[in-house]
């Protein structure tokens, strides 16, 4: 299989539009290893620079992919996150440094803990897991992972928007 570039991502963004978008955004945050989002969104901001999207409604779809898929994996972790993690940790060093990192943040700054974690690359996505496996209220979730995936998603399209004014 061919490795994809952010030549291609733009190439299928601009084939298949928000739908391909919200797809590689809501997997990204479900924590499934399709396409890092340090390549969609900035990718997505290109074609943004383009004229291909609106901004607005851009910004929309990848916050509500990314609240689908924190939300799917903060449930996946609400019930079965303990077993889960204890086995990716146990596997993988870095994953067990993330989820310390993670921890720590919640344990530190509370439920804001979440919006900051979200702007760690990697813990970010993983948060949502751990943020249901020590089973952190819905609402707290819900309200500081939106703004902490807003912000991350807004500034990596932003690059790829001034990527795209100075290069393309």
């Amino acid at each position: 299989m061919k490795e994809l570039n952010i030549e291609m991502i733009m190439l299928y963004l601009g084939q298949y539009g928000v739908y391909y978008l919200f797809l590689l955004v809501f997997l990204e945050y479900l924590k499934l290893p399709v396409i890092p989002s340090g390549i969609v969104l900035p990718a997505t901001g290109i074609l943004l620079a383009q004229g291909d999207f609106k901004f607005f409604p851009i910004v929309i779809i990848s916050l509500i992919a990314g609240i689908c898929g924190s939300l799917l994996s903060y449930i996946l972790g609400y019930y079965f996150g303990s077993p889960i993690l204890e086995k990716a940790c146990v596997k993988s060093p870095k994953i067990q440094q993330v989820a310390d990192t993670a921890q720590s943040y919640i344990d530190r700054y509370g439920d804001p803990g979440l919006c900051f974690i979200r702007l760690v690359p990697v813990a970010r996505t993983l948060v949502s897991v751990i943020a249901g496996s020590i089973h952190i209220k819905l609402l707290p979730f819900m309200i500081y992972s939106t703004i902490g995936i807003f912000i991350w998603n807004v500034l990596y399209m932003y690059l790829g928007y001034r990527i795209g004014i100075l290069f393309f």
